[in-house]
């Protein structure tokens, strides 16, 4: 039989809904893959970097810069909200 796109999920922590070819989480996961924690995800930035990562020990610095720089400016314009005693 061949595989549809549907064989091909992976439900990390929960099942596949095959008729809507979704992932159901449990508790306490989250994420289309039920792949986050919710409570490592509540108060945190979650940032996901696919691909091929062969090239990663030469681009890391500077992806950490550019990601530290979005970050700090994401809590500047929203302050307490976003780094409460920062």
């Amino acid at each position: 039989m061949p595989k549809t796109t549907c064989d091909l999920i992976d439900c990390n922590n929960g099942s596949l809904d095959i008729g809507e070819c979704k992932c159901f989480c449990l508790e306490p996961y989250h994420g289309k893959n039920c792949q986050y924690l919710k409570n490592e995800t509540a108060t945190g930035v979650n940032i996901i970097i696919s691909g091929n990562m062969s090239k990663w020990p030469t681009i890391k610095k500077a992806i950490e810069k550019i990601i530290i720089k979005e970050l700090v400016r994401s809590c500047n314009a929203g302050g307490n909200t976003c780094c409460p005693k920062a």
